[in-house]
């Protein structure tokens, strides 16, 4: 069995997590699959109620004893208070940037998707002429509360 969890149990993991890590302070938004109830070397499985989505940094913690299981099905329950914390950086910068999302392509489009007028994926360029990626979640709630009006 590959470790790499089927593309519905990944959707299900990052979203009880509020799409970032659970682990509190952090947020960071690139996630990798935890197995942790039975762990992998018990238990080659890809069952969500026994496994968590955390940053790389977490997960090579997590493997190596850092939290229990009590902590890590608490980082399941409250992860997606964590919402509002996500943010995270590219390790690398570049002048030229290809976005593609849905089979659309996108270069040198500021706006890459909108919704309700303001800008949910957008380029824009830092002081040095980098661009850089920009994200923006709305809350469930609010997207439904300005539909209404």
């Amino acid at each position: 069995m590959n470790r790499r969890p089927p593309a519905k149990v990944r959707r299900t993991l990052r979203h009880e997590v509020g799409f970032g890590c659970p682990v509190p302070d952090c947020g960071k938004p690139y996630l990798e699959w935890h197995h942790f109830d039975p762990p992998w070397n018990i238990e080659n499985h890809h069952k969500p109620e026994g496994m968590v989505a955390l940053c790389r940094e977490h997960h090579i913690q997590a493997d190596n004893g850092a939290f229990t299981n009590t902590q890590l099905h608490e980082f399941k329950a409250n992860g997606r208070e964590n919402w509002k914390k996500i943010q995270g950086k590219f390790s690398w910068l570049r002048y030229k940037l290809l976005v593609v999302v849905g089979g659309n392509f996108y270069y040198e489009t500021p706006i890459i998707l909108q919704s309700f007028g303001c800008p949910v994926i957008w380029l824009e360029r830092d002081e040095n002429n980098y661009l850089m990626l920009n994200l923006y979640a709305i809350e469930q709630r609010t997207a439904a509360h300005l539909h209404e009006e």
